[in-house]
């Protein structure tokens, strides 16, 4: 793959990606132009042999598959994460101050706050509405497309220590300012009543609604040769469209499936139906090895499938910043072109084992794919990710990767376009 099309494929993933939702969206549309079929995750089906394949787990998570031609030695899997820190809307959010309407918030896993005002922010997401059947609401997705919201700061003047550091308080400085009060006497539902309008529906309809506060802002490219993409959600949209790119731009081969999975919820810790943390991930395993043809139904031998197995858990790493390489570990330092990262921790922070980790040295340097190694500080407590989480659930070698980035969880980042063609390198590698 060229720098040029690498680079497209990530923008254009971004461009439409403003809540997990249209995460799910795009993903499905991707895979569907590339021939993929969409089976149901509640219903069982005999398996073609080198057919591919997509199953939507409750609308928030996505797996997509190749089954193998013949044979069924092993699963390759490669695995990233949709959502990103942020602030979801409460219920009933509306609020009068000032002359102004805001939004009651909630935090949404660890985002830098302060990156957060002063931008230009949309609201994305989904809602439920009311159907004849109770048990069937029907779900529609949303997305302001323009702007509708601000977080202002406090003007300096009458915060004279915010260049000394100010904490934020969600509740009290990061609600967003969406409209003024104007002759609106009643601001109770207001919300609702722009949403519904807008897709075409009655606001009494909607029954409840899960939506995002995201960053509005086009990704850019930057530096004077162009090397960089700055850009809201890089984490963990760049795992999540390397993930498409091998999956789309590879043949099933033929005694191995290869498999992809898109989890939501890892900013919040995967604990959820449709997370890393669930069950999910081997059950579906399970189901596409019973429905395949030829293979042995017994308990023992998908076992045994699952021993010859391997995950690769793709999530963003952190490059060395500039102004404070004190930060990085001394004499493993991750330049903004480090291409793949191996992400290790020997207390399992990250799926650390040493014969995976081999396994993508020994592909990285026959595909002369620029790679590094990525360890804490030793003063530090890094982050953790869907490596050792999925572990814990499926008894296959695992190991962590990413690409190096700065300012992770800021409501926009910053990486070097050529570690996103390094990944997609590797991602495509594993596959063949």
């Amino acid at each position: 793959m060229e720098l040029q099309k690498s680079t497209n494929r990530l923008v254009e993933l971004i461009r439409h990606s403003q809540s997990p939702y249209h995460t799910m969206k795009e993903a499905i549309s991707q895979l569907e132009k590339a021939g993929f079929e969409r089976i149901s995750l509640a219903e069982s089906a005999a398996l073609e042999p080198g057919k591919a394949y997509y199953v939507s787990i409750y609308d928030r998570s996505l797996a997509a598959f190749r089954v193998p031609q013949s044979g069924f030695k092993g699963f390759r899997i490669i695995t990233s994460h949709i959502d990103n820190p942020c602030f979801m809307i409460k219920p009933n959010p509306e609020r009068k101050k000032s002359d102004c309407i805001t939004l009651n918030v909630e935090r949404y896993g660890g985002p830098i706050l302060n990156t957060w005002l002063d931008r230009p922010l949309t609201i994305a997401g989904r809602v439920c509405v009311a159907t004849d059947d109770p048990f069937n609401p029907k779900t529609m997705l949303y997305n302001s497309k323009k702007p509708v919201a601000v977080i202002p700061n406090l003007a300096i003047h009458m915060n004279r220590e915010v260049n000394k550091g100010v904490e934020l308080k969600v509740q009290t400085d990061l609600e967003p300012i969406v409209s003024l009060i104007g002759a609106k006497e009643n601001t109770q539902g207001w919300l609702l009543g722009k949403i519904a309008a807008e897709l075409g529906i009655e606001a009494d309809s909607i029954l409840d609604y899960e939506l995002f506060l995201c960053n509005g802002e086009e990704p850019s490219i930057t530096g004077f040769d162009d090397e960089f993409l700055s850009a809201p959600r890089l984490d963990n949209l760049t795992s999540c469209q390397s993930c498409l790119n091998a999956i789309m731009d590879t043949e099933a081969l033929s005694d191995i499936c290869n498999l992809v999975v898109l989890f939501d919820n890892e900013e919040c810790g995967s604990s959820s139906k449709q997370g890393a943390g669930s069950v999910i991930l081997s059950s579906i395993l399970e189901k596409i090895y019973l429905n395949t043809p030829d293979t042995d139904k017994s308990r023992t031998a998908f076992i045994d499938v699952m021993l010859h197995s391997l995950t690769a858990s793709l999530d963003v790493a952190h490059a060395m910043h500039p102004n404070h390489p004190e930060k990085n570990d001394p004499t493993n330092p991750i330049p903004m072109e480090g291409g793949v990262v191996i992400k290790m921790n020997y207390n399992q922070r990250y799926a650390t084992d040493t014969n995976a980790v081999s396994i993508v040295e020994g592909i990285c340097r026959a595909e002369k794919i620029a790679h590094t190694k990525f360890v804490n500080h030793g003063d530090a407590v890094g982050g953790g990710t869907l490596g050792s989480i999925l572990s814990t659930s499926i008894p296959a070698m695992t190991v962590d990767l990413g690409v190096p980035i700065l300012a992770m969880h800021s409501s926009r980042e910053l990486m070097a376009r050529s570690s996103q063609l390094a990944m997609d390198q590797f991602a495509e590698a594993f596959f063949k």
